[in-house]
């Protein structure tokens, strides 16, 4: 997707990714279906959903509506989010931030900043330059840092005092802020640096690879790493065996769980050279694709396998492209200086899709609905090219997993309708209508 912040679209804060039109605040899932792999975008959280409209002296605030179109919390706030726990984060000002219930009741203290993780139902706070976690229900369950990072695998980084440590997610520290330097955990390994020395520990935070003093890691990977000199660029793996070997430090590269690239040659986890002398390379979802001449593309799989071939008589270019991060599909538009066609890539397989070809793009990718662009405007399809709502809109058009469209009029208004019975069930009084995203498990 080109995704994840839409000026003047989404409201979301980092962690809780809440999203929301027309709106500027930080960013980042129950599918209908049996897949994991992506987004859910949903109107209504615990029955109520979040919009803009206009308080009484006619400024621009938000509040709460349900699923009647009934608004029962006023338009009072300048920052609200979606409720989650019985609760939801506002601020009347836009500086200081709490908890408040369905009642429209404060129920926390008030903090400069919280951020809600719904991956692991947890709330980052902070307050006089400290941070600390939250469990769901508010209940304070770390120390205190001068920074606490994301978590990942079940780790964050957290700071104080220039030295890095980590917490888990119950917020207990598991390894003391002692270190020069800690990356998060990727792919179960993460870098830390220690008396200056840069290694990587697994998630029993044993050192599983060290570096010799002046080298840097690039990357560590689940089975590998990739170590930088002044005069090198080495790959290891994690018995110390050097896979391959680099002449220039500064070589480009690019690392994938089961592959890695240096300068234009991609390898295997193991070093086996797989392929070498492409162009251009775009990693999506769990593909890549590499332009190895002018006319030709190659899309490999997660193991690097060859699933398919563009071949063109004339030059070609990946004009657009679109993630579908509902279940790890890749929409793709190939573009000559004659004419361009779109794609689909799923199940390691690749279709053409002729009832695209009359669009100039795909904007955004919803459970399964596209967002498409046409000379005349913004239109809403299904999966199979089944219109919705016709590209001749000078407005986007929102899908939500939750079974309503969400769009603004020509007035700008927000309107929301059932996919059913295209019922309008909000006020026109309403400025914009929010949504809110959330990251599956």
């Amino acid at each position: 997707m080109k995704k994840i912040l839409y000026i003047c679209l989404f409201v979301a804060m980092i962690f809780s990714l809440i999203s929301c039109n027309n709106n500027n605040n930080n960013n980042n899932q129950t599918n209908n279906n049996s897949n994991n792999y992506g987004c859910e975008f949903t109107l209504f959280n615990e029955d109520l959903a979040y919009a803009y409209g206009y308080d009484e002296d006619r400024n621009k605030k938000m509040g709460y509506f349900d699923q009647n179109g009934n608004i029962v919390i006023d338009f009072k706030y300048k920052y609200a989010s979606g409720f989650v726990n019985n609760k939801a984060i506002v601020s009347l000002d836009g500086n200081k931030y709490f908890f408040i219930n369905k009642n429209d009741e404060q129920i926390s203290n008030s903090f400069d900043s919280i951020d809600y993780d719904y991956n692991n139902s947890i709330y980052e706070v902070k307050i006089d330059n400290k941070c600390c976690i939250l469990n769901k229900d508010g209940d304070v369950i770390s120390s205190d840092y001068d920074y606490i990072g994301n978590f990942n695998d079940g780790f964050a980084v957290v700071k104080n005092d220039f030295k890095y440590g980590y917490i888990n997610l119950l917020g207990k520290e598991v390894k003391a802020t002692t270190l020069d330097y800690a990356g998060a955990f990727f792919n179960e390994n993460a870098v830390i640096i220690e008396n200056g020395i840069e290694k990587v520990i697994n998630k029993n935070f044993n050192v599983i690879f060290e570096t010799n003093y002046g080298e840097s890691i690039s990357v560590a990977q689940k089975d590998y790493v990739i170590v930088r000199n002044n005069d090198e660029l080495k790959v290891y793996d994690y018995n110390g065996m050097c896979l391959v070997k680099n002449n220039d430090p500064y070589s480009n590269s690019f690392a994938r769980e089961n592959y890695f690239s240096i300068n234009g040659t991609i390898y295997s986890k193991t070093g086996e050279m797989l392929f070498s002398g492409y162009k251009e390379y775009q990693i999506l979802c769990e593909y890549v694709i590499l332009k190895v001449d002018n006319n030709k593309y190659v899309v490999y799989d997660y193991e690097f396998n060859k699933i398919y071939e563009f071949n063109y008589n004339e030059y070609c270019w990946l004009s657009e492209y679109e993630e579908d991060n509902y279940r790890g599909n890749v929409y793709i538009e190939i573009r000559t200086e004659n004419y361009n066609e779109f794609y689909v890539i799923k199940n390691k397989k690749v279709e053409r899709l002729t009832f695209l070809d009359k669009y100039k793009s795909i904007e955004d990718i919803f459970m399964n609905y596209l967002l498409v662009l046409s000379d005349n405007g913004y239109g809403l399809l299904d999966l199979e090219g089944n219109i919705i709502y016709p590209a001749t809109n000078d407005y986007r058009i929102n899908a939500t997993d939750d079974g309503y469209f969400v769009y603004n009029n020509s007035n700008r208004e927000s309107i929301v309708e059932t996919i059913n019975s295209k019922k309008i069930i909000v006020s026109k009084e309403i400025i914009s209508i929010c949504f809110t995203s959330k990251n599956k498990n």
